[in-house]
């Protein structure tokens, strides 16, 4: 079975997303002064001209870059709510277990 997403476009994505971060800095979908409502707001910009390219420039010559800033901004904001819920978890350290094997870290936390 072939993979759904090739490696070509997942690369495309992962390029976009660091250069809109490195473009918008602290401004960027990843800084920590972002809410959900502005990620949404940016998400939907770039949704916006992804319908452009298809609506009123048929067969539109960027779309492909504008599929790729949508997936982009949608993967970073995933990212954010990723790190977000990440730092905020505690995990306990490892010990030894009765049987005197290692137990792994795990986390704890709202939610777990």
């Amino acid at each position: 079975m072939s993979r759904v997403i090739s490696a070509r476009v997942v690369f495309d994505v992962i390029h976009e997303a660091e250069r809109a971060h490195e473009l918008h800095g602290i401004d960027s979908m990843l800084s920590p002064d972002s809410t959900d409502g502005k990620r949404l707001a940016i998400l939907m910009e770039e949704v916006g001209e992804v319908a452009t390219e298809c609506i009123m420039l048929p067969s539109g010559p960027n779309l492909e870059t504008e599929l790729a800033q949508v997936a982009a901004m949608a993967m970073t904001w995933l990212e954010a709510i990723r790190r977000d819920k990440e730092s905020k978890q505690e995990t306990r350290p490892y010990f030894l277990g009765v049987s005197g094997a290692a137990v792994m870290d795990y986390p704890t936390g709202p939610g777990i």
